[in-house]
């Protein structure tokens, strides 16, 4: 581990400010006053005051950086729009300008003034904001220093999370590039939704036939080992030095002897739900999930199998041990990729888990896929005769301030797929789909759209009001009031299916608390930036794609996968990466031996000495903060956010008037 450390000029020359005013266009100069902002600023002491068009361009990098050479500038302050895009930008000309990076101070005149304040009648205040913000700002800047870093190694090897479409597709790409591949997936097989799913939109192809071939690739691929059964319950360490525990659930099966031939489940006398098929048809305790599982190993349901040992005694391979217990694999990795994929909304909106013959979208694929509960036949779960009428239902749990605000993208394409699909196969049938909006956007999908049509399934926009069941027919009687109809309509459907929303699946949440990861509002696990690096985590070395960091289509999961095999790539090819060391430093002469620092740090960063001082690991630490914030003696301090620099600037913001 290598360290670096910029020239700290806080003690050789007294400091000088650049302050350069970007107009950004209209964005902020067409708000703001900006020649009356540089008029101002210019008439502090060794401050000098610019403005520019668009200081981010090449032009601007350059007008800075001549600036700076010929004012002899030693800190510079952007006074323009979101620093947490635009940061790094004016890091990299302060360091081709030989001043420490960190040099900077960053004031968003933009989301802060010019965005929030644009009737006529204020802008004159909001351009006095702008300039109280930007001295508040200068007084920070006087404070600032150089932040050190230190290099580390990083391991070529990478923990992708998650074996569906999304992690299949990334630990191909990676192991493609010549890195090691742990994929980790808790189920039995690899595939994730996509494997339970009949057809893809909107080619209309089947989906184990498209995804077949990548699971195949996976398993056979030299450099990715496939850890089925198997979820991660401990990580720690940071990017290029992680550390992982994973939990191999035990299947009673000695893998290596097994050869998927399903003997076992010949002779297996006890049957229980199957998860695969969405419970809708049984499968015996000793079994494979589906024909094409990857890796094709049968498993024992333990907590349901009466021990009989048939199977043990129709296994030629000697390859069932009810002996064997879970074991802890520790892996040592560089990245980490999450991949972890999405679950369905089951509320009993519209009597779903209600009534027999309400289902919902994964229901109906299971029962329309050939490999499926009924061999692909459509028929209803109530008495397993063919619904010739049927409702599907959009936007069920989603879309709705109460449940579940956001839009879960597939829900209307999926709609169109499976409808247009039972019109193909059974032209008689009467097909309703109600929606509040259909969201078609994307390649084809109109079109997709305009052939569901064509094919003769009504669209009808509007919120379906009731749901009765006929206790005898086991028929849904609904009523719904369509948009411009002005009037309740009563029909009589034999099958309901709704499009419930898409939310984070149970293995979301888990690796969210086992990383310690931050979630947007809908749940999802959260991205760095969400236009400009929807791939990275706020934690360097760990990187999200696919439906965990929100719903999403398959080309667009496949993309993103393709895109955090690209990115993780970059640290483990590079072979080291420099770590910005932004730190708690504790300060032992005021500590009182509270711990409260130990107690909160997430990153367990904090430990005591055999001299009972705080020391902090400046690699575990993350720079968070949360130390600082709960230290009543003021003993921990942030480099970079220290108390002495924010205090100057909220005394310059908010100057106590004598």
């Amino acid at each position: 581990m290598s360290g670096e450390q910029t020239k700290d000029l806080n003690d050789e020359e007294e400091i000088r400010i650049g302050v350069i005013v970007c107009h950004w266009g209209i964005n902020i100069a067409g708000i703001l006053d900006i020649p009356r902002i540089v008029g101002e600023i210019n008439k502090l002491d060794n401050v000098y005051a610019y403005s520019y068009l668009s200081a981010c361009t090449t032009g601007g990098s350059e007008y800075i950086k001549e600036q700076i050479i010929d004012k002899k500038l030693n800190r510079i302050l952007i006074a323009a729009c979101s620093p947490k895009t635009h940061t790094p930008v004016f890091h990299a000309i302060l360091k081709e300008a030989g001043l420490p990076p960190r040099y900077l101070e960053f004031v968003n005149i933009r989301e802060h003034c010019s965005f929030v304040h644009q009737a006529p009648e204020v802008r004159g205040k909001a351009t006095d904001k702008a300039i109280e913000l930007i001295k508040a700002g200068l007084a920070r800047a006087k404070l600032l220093e150089d932040v050190p870093t230190k290099t580390v190694p990083v391991k070529a090897a990478a923990l992708v999370i998650g074996a569906g479409i999304a992690g299949l597709s990334t630990a191909v790409d990676l192991g493609n590039a010549g890195y090691k591949v742990y994929l980790v997936e808790k189920n039995t097989t690899i595939g994730g939704r996509m494997s339970q799913l009949d057809r893809t939109f909107p080619t209309d192809d089947c989906s184990i036939w498209i995804l077949g071939p990548k699971m195949l690739e996976t398993n056979r691929h030299p450099n990715i080992e496939i850890m089925s059964y198997s979820e991660p319950i401990e990580i720690d360490g940071y990017i290029g030095n992680f550390t992982a525990k994973i939990k191999r659930k035990s299947r009673f099966i000695i893998e290596d002897n097994c050869t998927g031939c399903g003997s076992c489940a010949e002779v297996c006398p006890i049957y229980v739900p199957n998860y695969f098929d969405e419970n809708l048809s049984a499968r015996k305790v000793t079994d494979i999930a589906f024909a094409q599982a990857v890796p094709l190993i049968s498993n024992i349901e333990r907590e349901s199998c009466v021990e009989c040992f048939a199977c043990v005694d129709a296994c030629e391979n000697d390859a069932i041990d009810f002996s064997l217990q879970d074991k802890i694999v520790d892996l040592e990795i560089g990245t980490i990729i999450v991949a972890t994929g999405w679950d369905l909304y089951k509320g009993d909106d519209y009597g779903y888990g209600v009534y027999d013959n309400v289902i919902n979208q994964i229901e109906l694929e299971r029962i329309l896929a050939p490999n499926g509960p009924t061999l692909g036949h459509l028929v209803r779960p109530s008495d397993n005769k063919r619904p010739s009428k049927v409702l599907f239902i959009n936007c069920v749990g989603s879309r709705d301030i109460k449940k579940n605000p956001h839009c879960s993208v597939v829900c209307c394409n999926l709609s169109l797929k499976n409808s247009k699909l039972i019109k193909s196969e059974y032209p008689d049938s009467e097909i309703v789909c109600s929606y509040i909006d259909m969201r078609c956007a994307g390649k084809d999908y109109e079109e997709y759209y305009r052939r569901s049509r064509e094919k003769g399934v009504i669209f009808i926009k509007g919120l379906i009001g009731d749901i009765k069941e006929d206790p005898l027919t086991k028929n849904l009687i609904v009523q719904y009031e369509p948009v411009g109809a002005d009037t309740v309509i009563t029909q009589e459907f034999h099958m309901v299916v709704t499009s419930p929303a898409s939310l984070p699946s149970v293995g979301t949440n888990e690796i969210a608390k086992v990383l310690n990861m931050e979630k947007s509002p809908d749940g999802f696990l959260k991205e760095y930036h969400a236009r400009l690096d929807p791939i990275s985590t706020k934690v360097p070395g760990i990187y999200i794609c696919g439906s965990a960091q929100g719903q999403k289509t398959i080309e667009a999961a496949v993309s993103q996968a393709k895109g955090a095999a690209s990115s993780a790539g970059i640290p483990m090819g590079a072979g080291e990466y420099t770590i910005e060391l932004i730190r708690a430093t504790p300060y032992d002469n005021r500590c009182a031996k509270c711990y409260k620092c130990i107690e909160t740090c997430p990153y367990k960063a904090i430990s005591v000495n055999e001299t009972e001082t705080l020391v902090v690991d400046l690699i575990l630490c993350r720079g968070c903060g949360a130390c600082a914030a709960v230290c009543p003696s003021k003993a921990i301090d942030l480099t970079y956010y220290r108390d002495s620099q924010y205090m100057a600037l909220l005394d310059a913001l908010l100057p106590i008037e004598e």
